[in-house]
């Protein structure tokens, strides 16, 4: 994840939402959590079930501050 802060600031402290979003649209609380970060980049895991459905998930990640959110696809294939 990396926070766009524009200019040289620092980040500062965010409290980011993350979620992972099934294909079918529905999100789990097991598949979501809170990052807090100072950094304007950081890794997240968010680590899925075996029996997870496949086919093209979303992860948002949301700013809990401002409200601020982006949004990137990525598949999960049958095993």
């Amino acid at each position: 994840v990396s926070l766009s802060l524009g200019g040289q600031a620092p980040a500062g402290h965010h409290c980011l939402r993350v979620e992972a979003i099934s294909p079918d649209g529905s999100c789990r609380r097991c598949d979501t959590q809170n990052v807090l970060t100072s950094q304007s980049k950081t890794v997240v895991s968010i680590p899925l079930a075996l029996n997870a459905p496949t086919g093209l998930w979303k992860l948002r990640v949301t700013d809990v501050a401002t409200g601020k959110a982006a949004t990137a696809g990525f598949r999960v294939d049958p095993q």
